[in-house]
């Protein structure tokens, strides 16, 4: 019997321990992601091109998870490796549109700043826009996914250019790095700052710009400080990913049991990326909490007595009763004195 054969056979139980957990791993993952998919459609808190692409995020790592899980199976019951070789190109796709959906959801947002007079207005019918991005990034990994499998591109460079384009997105789409350079090149970083100046000159110039507009520069400003905290999770967790399945399968000759650990911290750096995402969603985005509450315990949230609207300079656009009477007679004393 070959070493390594043998050594496999001498941690039988542990190996079979672990092949149960990434199957329970991917499985949650799996069912989580498709729910999570399923709050934003029914919840819709965000303009409906955002709500897209943040659907579709779920999907792209509920894939990856979900031929993971299938090639484990195989796996264990000792099927084909041909099935394991066509199932190992689509998470490799898989792998490939995730680092894709950073770059979806950053174009998304600078045309939404852009063109932020009209951008409310664009898409009421069909949601064209979005639509088309993502079939030119499912279109991209079809393709790939196809030449991977009549060996014209390997599956190596498909994890390469993933691992490319995520230290992309990390470097220029969140404001971690001191550099100057760097500072320059921010997208996420400078979203914001030009959505809050946009939204700051239209309320100093009330009358060239219409409710419908001052709304969504508002929507633009919050959105674009949630999938700044977004956007970190994403590039840190499927650049882990990446990096954890390009170092088990093309840089290092592993044995069966090292292929397994490696394999475990692959599910298990998906398994952080599909529950943080909602996770910080839910922590950042009030609206989304409520409207969770309201969907499933039938519920609004608490209502306070002290009712504190504000704009996004912090200040009270409703004042209370209360107040306004107190700084009311506060200013009459003054006057007598």
């Amino acid at each position: 019997m070959p070493e390594e054969d043998s050594e496999l056979t001498k941690h039988a139980q542990p190996f079979h321990v672990a092949n149960a957990v990434q199957l329970v791993l991917s499985s949650i993952v799996v069912l989580w992601s498709l729910f999570f998919a399923y709050l934003l459609c029914i919840t819709k808190v965000y303009h409906r091109n955002l709500q897209l692409l943040l659907v579709n995020l779920p999907f792209t790592y509920a894939l990856t998870c979900f031929c993971h899980m299938v090639s484990n199976l195989i796996t264990i019951l000792n099927g084909s490796e041909v099935i394991v070789g066509v199932v190992s190109n689509i998470m490799c796709t898989g792998l490939f549109a995730s680092a894709l959906n950073i770059f979806l959801i950053l174009l998304e947002r600078s045309i939404a700043s852009f063109l932020a007079r009209s951008y409310e207005m664009m898409d009421q019918g069909f949601p064209i826009l979005v639509c088309t991005f993502i079939n030119i990034q499912f279109l991209a990994c079809v393709l790939s996914g196809v030449m991977s499998s009549f060996h014209l591109i390997s599956n190596q460079l498909l994890v390469l250019i993933s691992l490319f384009l995520n230290i992309v997105a990390f470097v220029v789409g969140h404001p971690l790095l001191p550099a100057p350079i760097v500072i320059a090149l921010q997208g996420f970083a400078l979203i914001p700052a030009k959505a809050y100046r946009q939204y700051i000159t239209s309320s100093r110039n009330l009358s060239s710009h219409t409710l419908s507009e001052r709304y969504q520069l508002a929507e633009n400003y919050k959105s674009a400080r949630l999938l700044n905290r977004v956007v970190l999770v994403i590039c840190v967790t499927t650049f882990m990913a990446t990096v954890v399945y390009y170092v088990g399968h093309f840089v290092i000759d592993l044995n069966k049991i090292d292929q397994r650990i490696m394999d475990f911290l692959f599910i298990i750096t998906l398994f952080v990326q599909a529950i943080g995402i909602p996770v910080v969603i839910a922590a950042l985005s009030k609206k989304f909490r409520d409207k969770c509450c309201v969907t499933f315990c039938g519920k609004t949230a608490r209502v306070e007595h002290a009712v504190h609207i504000r704009n996004l300079k912090g200040n009270d656009l409703v004042v209370d009763v209360h107040r306004q009477r107190d700084v009311y007679f506060t200013e009459y004393q003054n006057a007598w004195r």
